[in-house]
């Protein structure tokens, strides 16, 4: 829209503003305009503002487009990605069960076969202590029977000893005696030889109370 300074200094003219306030008045605001116009957007500038801004608009909406595109395909992604390991869930799951059973029956086995072992240990303790027990009541058995034989043995031996002892001292009294006799007669040859038989006879007194 253009500025008319003449039509605008004629209308002040009419309110009774003198003739040369009335012109500089409408020369300045004609500067001003027209300092003014070349800052101001044109309809060309606003078409091709709206031009930029309907690009604009169409890029965004290509935008949103792959957007909502892309959010598609993460969603169908994760979807397939959650079934992927769900199914690797399952299939773990399964593995771990079967590993389960299986550790089981190993274990199951296992305690069965050292059971067995164990009672077999058992039975062989009890068959070996057993055996120990009656070879021990054995052996108590023949001691105790070579103790009153070798008992028997002694009291025959004491009852020995002592009927040899007996012997043996009747003998040795018997000697002795003997040797009394044979001493005293001895004495009485000596005493009838040197002495008389009053001497000889005083000695015997002396040997025979």
């Amino acid at each position: 829209m253009a500025f008319n300074a003449l039509a605008y200094a004629q209308e002040l003219e009419n309110t009774g503003v003198p003739q040369a306030q009335a012109t500089a008045q409408a020369q300045a605001l004609y500067r001003a305009f027209e300092e003014q116009k070349s800052e101001l957007a044109t309809k060309g500038d606003l078409a091709e503002l709206r031009a930029d801004f309907a690009e604009l608009r169409a890029d965004f909406a290509e935008l949103r487009a792959d957007f909502a595109e892309l959010r598609a395909e993460t969603r169908t992604g994760l979807t397939e990605l959650q079934a992927e390991m769900r199914g690797e869930i399952g299939e773990l799951r399964s593995e771990v069960g079967a590993l389960r059973s299986e550790l089981r029956s190993e274990v199951g086995a296992l305690r069965s076969e050292l059971r067995s072992e164990v009672g077999a240990l058992r039975s062989e303790l009890r068959s070996e202590v057993g055996a120990l027990r009656s070879e021990l009541h054995s052996e108590v058995g023949t001691l105790h029977s070579e103790v009153g034989a070798l008992r028997q043995e002694m009291i025959q031996l004491d009852s020995k000893l002592t009927s040899q002892m007996a012997q043996l001292e009747g003998r040795v009294t018997s000697q002795i005696a003997q040797l009394e006799t044979r001493l005293t007669r001895w004495m009485l040859i000596a005493a009838g030889v040197g002495g008389g038989l009053a001497g000889g006879l005083a000695i015997l007194s002396k040997f025979i109370p």
